[in-house]
């Protein structure tokens, strides 16, 4: 009795109807399409004060979902949502941004000219090598006017 009960009220149960995530669209402008420069939303952890967006930016091609663009001189494809259309005076050049260096910097070599009565062979040149740690080592000679011993330094 109390198991039909139960079983009558278990096949009496709706399943709770399903909800769909995601399904909001974004907002495009409309201008976006037709818009030659563009501004492209830093998605990254930002400073105080600092621009949410960079740019201008050249649209080379225009889709969709994505365009590409000329980003300091090399082709980018960006999406739609990070891109908001430039407002720019036609009778103003256009100055475009150029994005910040990534990466590591570049070491340079010391500058300092040599005497000239100082000549150098092909054999007295230091090819960069790496140690075992994988650094790389750049030997490079230093002459000294005192002394006619020459010594090979780390850079």
């Amino acid at each position: 009795m109390i198991l039909r009960e139960l079983r009558e009220k278990v096949g009496k149960l709706a399943p709770v109807p399903t909800t769909c995530h995601g399904g909001s669209r974004t907002f495009v402008p409309s201008t976006l399409q037709s818009s030659q420069f563009v501004f492209v939303r830093r998605d990254s952890h930002r400073i105080p004060l600092q621009r949410p967006y960079e740019g201008p930016f050249k649209v080379i091609e225009h889709g969709d979902k994505v365009f590409k663009l000329n980003v300091g001189g090399r082709t980018e494809v960006v999406s739609v949502d990070r891109l908001k259309p430039a407002h720019l005076d036609v009778d103003q050049p256009v100055s475009l941004a150029v994005p910040p260096r990534r990466g590591r910097p570049r070491t340079r070599l010391s500058t300092t000219p040599l005497p000239s009565s100082t000549v150098i062979s092909k054999s007295d040149i230091c090819l960069p090598t790496r140690t075992t740690s994988g650094r790389e080592f750049v030997g490079r000679l230093v002459s000294s006017s005192l002394t006619s011993s020459r010594t090979v330094l780390g850079g």
